[in-house]
């Protein structure tokens, strides 16, 4: 049977509670700790996780030096790191995980001349850099008449 863990409403994570984790390692498919306190300490619990396909670690104190231990996570498919201060020198430690077709970059601290790299490094993943652009359309708004004119 495989799991979910979603921290969702804790926010003060502890590596108490992540070292359970490796208990579950073969179970885990998808880990959100999104939010949280969690920092590179917790990333070699992480690391142990083999069956992980979802990831999402944005808004955390992960750097560059926590990523190093995601290598070994084969199965990966999405790993959301949005609103984390890694680089790209930390995202290119990744380039060898052959399933990662999603990666989410916004608000990271990857610089903008640093992108062409890492979609030479990442050729068959989809980098998500946020920061969308929708065109407001004239049929996106409606005009209501005020009640007095109905």
């Amino acid at each position: 049977n495989y799991l979910v863990a979603n921290f969702l409403s804790a926010t003060e994570v502890s590596s108490r509670e992540l070292a359970l984790l490796p208990a579950i390692k073969k179970q885990l498919v998808w880990l959100k700790l999104g939010n949280s306190s969690i920092n590179d300490s917790a990333m070699a619990f992480i690391g142990q996780c083999s069956a992980l396909t979802f990831l999402q670690l944005n808004n955390t104190g992960i750097t560059d030096k926590g990523l190093a231990a995601l290598s070994t996570l084969e199965n990966l498919h999405s790993l959301n790191l949005v609103g984390t201060n890694i680089t790209e020198e930390g995202v290119i430690q990744l380039k060898n995980l052959k399933k990662l077709h999603s990666l989410y970059l916004y608000q990271t601290s990857i610089k903008k001349n640093a992108w062409s790299k890492l979609v030479a490094a990442f050729p068959h993943t989809a980098l998500d850099s946020g920061g969308y652009r929708v065109p407001v359309l004239a049929s996106d708004t409606m005009l209501v008449k005020p009640p007095e004119t109905r």
